[in-house]
């Protein structure tokens, strides 16, 4: 069994979780990873790239937006609680079905 960050709780090859230093400049913060800056950082895409993870804008019936996340390991995250959390963030509506979060709206941005 691998070792996982204590932090993100995911396995520490695919965690970025790094010691995150002050790494603040005039014009913003830095990545701790890349050292770029967080305008210009894709760490985060390479890190959701790597885990499996995609997030989708699905338009529904009539017109509604809805924000589809796929590529969560159940046995890794516990859904429910990362739908509550997602719920309080974006105050929307939400579900989980067979592993795919949807939130209603757009999320995306």
């Amino acid at each position: 069994m691998s070792e996982v960050c204590s932090t993100c709780e995911l396995p520490t090859e695919l965690c970025i979780c790094e010691d995150e230093a002050d790494n603040s400049t005039e014009g913003g913060e830095l990545c701790s990873r890349c050292g770029l800056p967080d305008e210009l950082c894709v760490c985060g895409d390479q890190y959701n790239a790597a885990l499996g993870i995609s997030v989708q804008l699905e338009e529904r019936r009539y017109g509604k937006e809805v924000t589809v996340i796929e590529g969560f390991d159940p046995h890794i995250y516990n859904l429910d609680n990362l739908l509550s959390d997602l719920k309080a963030v974006f105050a929307c509506g939400d579900s989980v079905k067979s592993c795919v979060i949807e939130l209603n709206g757009d999320q995306t941005g």
